[in-house]
């Protein structure tokens, strides 16, 4: 490989890691605002309901932990994302267990979800419960 292929190939690299971690960031932002409204400002919400959603918040969580492991070659500790990840999984009311707990080979399966299908499904419901 030409010097110029391994810069490019670097280059590249970085820009897939800015835009995880601006991604992961903002889906962040996004679903720890939507728990606040579902989960802080509706007490009388029944217990049902909420232990649904957060099923789908903490499959969201695992999902997006996911790419997190799948790409930490790279040292993410420079961005936000595992930062905003946390307060996510706090505002959920995750275990410290399920906080610290990472994805590896025999668990991956656990992590796989669809991100945007799960956030529809809670939105789709917290519209319901309004």
């Amino acid at each position: 490989m030409a010097g110029r292929d391994i810069e490019s190939l670097a280059n590249g690299i970085k820009n897939v890691e800015k835009r995880l971690d601006r991604d992961v960031s903002n889906m962040c932002v996004i679903l720890k605002a939507l728990a606040e409204e579902i989960f802080k400002d509706r007490p009388g919400l029944p217990r049902r309901d909420a232990d649904q959603l957060r099923v789908h918040f903490r499959d969201i969580y695992r999902s997006l932990k996911l790419h997190l492991v799948f790409h930490s070659h790279a040292d993410f500790s420079r961005f936000d994302a595992p930062t905003k990840l946390k307060d996510l999984g706090r505002s959920i009311r995750l275990s410290n267990e399920e906080l610290e707990r990472r994805p590896d080979e025999n668990s991956a399966l656990d992590y796989c979800a669809d991100p945007w299908s799960k956030l529809l499904e809670i939105v789709s419901k917290h519209f319901r419960m309004v």
